[in-house]
């Protein structure tokens, strides 16, 4: 079935969890920083997230990745939930190269044991649930909710209600979280496509320019600097 190819920024911590669930699918290597080209026989890339967005690290993950197109490729990302105790134990995870999100089962089910909803407890408030099932609904659609009253939908609840509860539960607003996911998804896109910049910009809910701006504010290169560094 191939080897889990897990590629981390610096620790990582995930590494013996993915090891525990996948015992009867292949063995589990760590990657540091993308700075391996040549994988074992890869079944499945995992990249970690770390919400940091520093350019140099995320494409070369990124990259890394994207020399194998036709393995599944999966960003993984902590679910942030400052109410909870002890180290995060709930996983938000996203594809990034697979045909209408549809990977290979074997790798879907591992994913989805990942992302298995520990925070589903009597210890936490109903606020603090709504809140934890938005996030998986940003990143699921990869940041393009893109308006507050949108995402208060995603919650049954009202825009002040969304502000008020977001910002406790992860310690940021909700228009900077979805901003992070998204700028992500647009890096993978400008670094691992050859789309128009334009078209990436418009696909995402951003006139060039402003993609240009908030691109350039948030990985402090332009995106066609970013492309041609990666080639």
């Amino acid at each position: 079935m191939g080897t889990i190819i897990w590629v981390v920024s610096e620790g990582g911590n995930l590494r013996d969890r993915i090891a525990e669930l996948s015992s009867d699918k292949g063995p589990v290597v760590q990657v540091r920083r993308g700075e391996v080209c040549v994988l074992p026989s890869p079944g499945l890339i995992l990249i970690e997230c770390d919400f940091q967005c520093r350019f140099e690290s995320c494409s070369k993950k990124f990259r890394l990745a994207h020399s194998y197109p036709d393995i599944p490729t999966c960003l993984i990302r902590p679910m942030l939930n400052d109410t909870a105790s002890g180290s995060h134990q709930c996983y938000l995870g996203s594809w990034l190269n697979t045909t209408d999100e549809q990977p290979p089962e074997i790798w879907a089910n591992l994913l989805a044991n990942l992302k298995k909803p520990y925070y589903l407890k009597e210890e936490f408030s109903r606020p603090c649930l709504r809140i934890l099932g938005l996030q998986s609904q940003i990143v699921a659609a990869k940041g393009k909710i893109a308006t507050l009253p949108r995402l208060a939908d995603g919650t049954l609840r009202s825009v002040s209600w969304l502000s008020k509860y977001f910002g406790s539960v992860t310690s940021r607003s909700p228009k900077a979280f979805v901003n992070t996911i998204r700028l992500c998804h647009c890096l993978w896109d400008v670094v691992c496509s050859d789309a128009p910049i334009k078209s990436i910009a418009y696909e995402y809910g951003y006139s060039t320019a402003h993609f240009s701006y908030i691109f350039h504010r948030r990985f402090a290169n332009w995106p066609m600097e970013a492309r041609q560094k990666c080639l």
